[in-house]
């Protein structure tokens, strides 16, 4: 298994550090909804705002051409944040091998077969 680090569209993220909004599944498709924490390579990155330890954007990981989804400890509650939003904590471990991909965390635990992995940021800058 090969940590998310060596995966090109995840390089650039710290995922211990970003925050799980949402997770959605649905046929064929996987998608986590996030705070995505950007590493000390992206070439994005900026000061974090004032008072926040890491700069960061909303974003998503998608997965596509998801043939197999096995996702355990599905329907556990997660946390309100501080601005009354849902967090599901961090992505504590995301292992990979070949387009067999392992996630874990408070959302639960997920194995997915999936064709394509990518990564949008979807906020502002």
């Amino acid at each position: 298994m090969h940590d998310y680090t060596e995966l090109p569209a995840l390089t650039h993220f710290v995922l211990e550090e970003s925050w799980v909004r949402e997770v959605q599944a649905s046929p064929g498709i996987l998608v986590f909804k996030l705070d995505l924490t950007f590493a000390a390579s992206h070439p994005e990155l900026q000061p974090p705002p004032a008072g926040e330890m890491h700069y960061g954007r909303e974003g998503e990981i998608r997965f596509t051409g998801v043939s197999t989804l096995n996702w355990m400890g599905q329907g556990a509650k997660p946390a309100i944040d501080a601005n009354n939003e849902t967090d599901w904590g961090a992505i504590d471990t995301f292992t990979w091998n070949g387009t067999t991909y392992h996630l874990s965390g408070d959302f639960g635990d997920i194995r997915v077969d999936a064709a394509a992995l990518e990564v949008a940021l979807t906020g502002d800058a």
